[in-house]
């Protein structure tokens, strides 16, 4: 009776451990997932911006109607100084206006704002219909850019783009343009028009899945080493202990 008590004490003890062990390790996964959670929700500084600082420099200048032959502006940025009527109406709240160029492929992914996206671009100021950035003046391969970092104009066009579509964008003006003829224009102007392809669409690994599949690997390393022995063996005791005491 007195063995089988101990026994029974020492297998208690045992699934303690093993419990405690467990926790441990739960405690670690959800402590690494919350933490890659945060990180993808904390601001960061933003890479878009150097494509308009080529262009916030123009604005101010009155340049002359040179365009360059090899990037023709669009034609309503020379019938309309920015979207046609259609376009225009069906603009988002925020001002932002979108039109599609060409459809996409089929089965083509929609990116999320933790994807990364391929794309070529181009873009125009509206004042003077002159090209102030191409990736094509770089290279003929797409380049790459986080949708969580670029234009919001370009975010809202990208999150309902899919790969292989090619989409125009109109960038309003957060406040009121200074026209040529010295008078202050409404908020509804469009100083830029962007033509953007998405190209590829990529998707970071699911780390949290990852730190799933290696929790019980570093719960069962903790427990041999805390009791030297593998929780196999502590379960068996457990259960099994008992049964062969009375065999």
């Amino acid at each position: 009776m007195q063995g089988s008590t101990k026994r029974a004490m020492r297998g208690r003890r045992q699934l303690l451990r093993l419990a405690a062990v467990f926790v441990l390790g739960l405690s670690c996964w959800l402590f690494s997932s919350i933490s890659v959670a945060v990180l993808c929700f904390i601001p960061m500084q933003s890479h878009a911006p150097r494509v308009l600082r080529r262009a916030v420099p123009d604005l101010g200048e009155k340049r002359g109607p040179k365009i360059d032959s090899r990037f023709p502006p669009p034609e309503d940025v020379l019938k309309y100084r920015g979207p046609n009527p259609k376009v225009r109406r069906n603009r988002r709240a925020s001002g932002i206006a979108t039109e599609q160029l060409s459809p996409p492929k089929k089965g083509g992914l929609i990116p999320s704002r933790g994807s990364r996206v391929y794309i070529r671009h181009t873009g125009w100021t509206v004042q003077d219909a002159q090209m102030f950035d191409s990736s094509f003046l770089r290279t003929q391969e797409p380049e790459m850019f986080e949708v969580s970092e670029v234009l919001a104009a370009w975010r809202a066009a990208l999150l309902e783009m899919r790969e292989g579509e090619k989409m125009r964008v109109w960038v309003p003006a957060s406040r009121p343009t200074q026209l040529d003829w010295g008078v202050y224009s409404e908020r509804g102007q469009y100083p830029w028009v962007f033509d953007i392809e998405l190209v590829k669409v990529e998707e970071d690994p699911p780390y949290w899945l990852l730190g799933l599949l290696v929790t019980p690997i570093i719960a069962g390393e903790l427990y041999i080493r805390i009791t030297g022995r593998t929780p196999g063996e502590a379960l068996n005791e457990i259960m099994y202990g008992d049964l062969g005491t009375m065999g």
